[in-house]
């Protein structure tokens, strides 16, 4: 997900449009520069979308991995219904051919592959977005 840059934004406070940063923004620094408020509820926003982007993305990603590794497609509406990696697991482990796998094992390692410096087995219980969460423009 890409932003113009500048972005034309309304401020929510005083309703004038003003040309920002992206990156400003989404890091909280940006004031509107008629009224001088806080623009921290457009950053929100645009994290939120950030982050809702980059955890389908995550999600796809390791859906993909577990296809080539188990030779099963979940269909568009089983990804409709994962919303943490745990899930996943779940979702593969049920199925008859991947009984005996370590599915767990295996989505603790993608995890640890795509964030290595954070990965831990708990995260395997958190929503795809909040694992993936966006806090500065990309």
């Amino acid at each position: 997900m890409l932003f113009s840059d500048p972005l034309l934004i309304r401020c929510p406070s005083c309703g004038k449009e003003g040309s920002y940063a992206p990156r400003d923004l989404v890091a909280l620094r940006s004031l509107c520069r008629h009224c001088s408020l806080s623009l921290d509820a457009v950053g929100q926003e645009m994290r939120e979308g950030l982050s809702s982007w980059s955890g389908y993305l995550a999600k796809i990603d390791m859906a993909i991995e577990f296809e080539r590794l188990f030779g099963i497609q979940p269909t568009d509406a089983d990804l409709d219904t994962i919303k943490t990696p745990l899930d996943l697991v779940k979702f593969f482990r049920g199925r008859v051919s991947v009984g005996d796998s370590d599915v767990e094992g295996e989505a603790f390692a993608w995890l640890t592959r795509v964030r290595p410096a954070t990965a831990s087995r708990d995260e395997l219980q958190l929503d795809f977005t909040e694992l993936f969460s966006v806090t500065e423009h990309p």
